[in-house]
């Protein structure tokens, strides 16, 4: 899964579901710049989208001068239209995506290059906006109002009811008590969403489900202002509730439709142990390869130097930048950068390499919106050696 950073106050995402087909809204500066009808080569619309809004960041962080004014393209990649700017490729057309708008595929790759062009500069933060650079009048079309809605039928309807609501208390908690309360609130959330409509206790029940604690990284991050909140909650539910039923292969339930009211998620409130901070191994390199330095950090300065090098991070961090100094590096030296978050690879880079080199690699987070807190290890290879090991950590976990 490749990392990216959604940038809040940019863009806003949104999703909507018609009883005779599903689609995903893609929207940047407030309009809708292209529809999705299909996962693709992803796991669900959801994952796609967030690529695309991964995409998206990456171009407002690196594009700035294909970006005023825009320099767009459509070419093909991986036998697809491909929509780009600059270096950076944002969307690709499927078949059902053409097929859902009632236009060929070829076509809809240049309305949706259009589209991006036209809204791109208004995306950008306005303190990056070039002095004296004329803005567009923005298009005329679609614009995210909300709120989306869930997706689901009008029965689950008090269960999103209760999402929303348990949403709207999370968001609200300071830092320190959602700390302490975080495996409860979680083991909480998959107890309600399991046992609803549910005709007895269940055996057992799940109390950990990685989708629910990306949820939570959500909800919490810098990005998610109250009116993107407002937008977008009955669709975090409807998913959420989707994924943990498709998890958990929980069946339909057949009892009684309550009220929102008497959704209740258990163990809300209820305080986790004392969290007892593990310390972090140090950084591993190995002599006898090429790779001379291997630091971690927030950034590079304007002179090129590392910010907040080390190995913890706060979970807003908008990126981590991997500093490596190569030295003496035969001809053709593969270099592999992977990012591990326990045993799921997060984010892995391939470089030809040879001489002396120093470069950087940066990885953003693989939510919309911010890290996933936890620990993480950056492995280091140099042709079929393991050459550094830095072990990191997103959080106070």
């Amino acid at each position: 899964m490749i990392l990216a950073l959604f940038i809040a106050a940019t863009t806003t995402l949104g999703a909507m579901t018609a009883d005779a087909q599903d689609y995903v809204n893609i929207v940047l500066a407030n309009g809708v710049v292209a529809r999705i009808r299909t996962a693709g080569q992803y796991g669900s619309m959801y994952e796609r989208e967030t690529r695309i809004n991964q995409r998206l960041v990456s171009a407002l962080s690196n594009e700035l001068a294909n970006i005023f004014p825009p320099k767009m393209k459509v070419a093909k990649a991986d036998g697809r239209y491909t929509v780009s700017v600059g270096n950076t490729w944002l969307i690709q057309v499927y078949p059902e995506d053409a097929s859902g708008a009632r236009t060929d595929v070829k076509s809809l790759a240049y309305q949706w290059k259009d589209n991006f062009a036209a809204r791109l500069p208004w995306a950008v933060s306005p303190s990056k906006v070039p002095a004296g650079y004329p803005l567009p009048k923005l298009p005329d079309g679609p614009v995210a109002t909300g709120p989306v809605p869930s997706g689901l039928p009008a029965h689950d309807e008090p269960l999103v009811g209760a999402m929303v609501r348990e949403m709207t208390k999370i968001r609200a908690m300071s830092e320190a008590e959602f700390t302490q309360k975080t495996k409860a609130l979680e083991a909480g959330m998959l107890a309600m969403v399991v046992g609803y409509r549910q005709q007895g206790n269940c055996a057992t029940l799940p109390t950990t489900f990685r989708r629910v604690r990306s949820l939570f990284t959500v909800l919490r991050g810098t990005g998610m202002d109250d009116n993107k909140f407002a937008i977008n909650k009955k669709m975090y539910a409807g998913t959420t509730i989707k994924k943990i039923r498709e998890q958990f292969k929980t069946p339909v339930g057949t009892g009684p439709i309550p009220t929102v009211a008497q959704v209740a998620m258990p163990l809300l409130g209820t305080p986790g142990p004392a969290v007892t901070v593990q310390p972090i191994d140090a950084p591993r390199i190995t002599s006898g390869t090429p790779i001379a330095k291997a630091l971690l950090g927030s950034g590079l300065d304007p002179n090129n130097q590392l910010i907040n090098p080390g190995q913890q991070f706060t979970p807003d961090i908008a990126q981590v930048l991997l500093y490596l100094q190569v030295k003496n590096a035969p001809n053709n030296t593969m270099v592999g950068v992977t990012i591990r978050m326990g045993e799921e690879i997060i984010g892995k880079r391939r470089m030809n390499l040879g001489g002396d080199r120093t470069l950087a690699v940066t990885f953003y987070p693989q939510t919309a919106d911010r890290f996933t807190e936890g620990d993480y290890l950056c492995e280091i290879t140099a042709g079929d050696q393991t050459a550094a090991v830095i072990p990191f950590r997103i959080g106070n976990l």
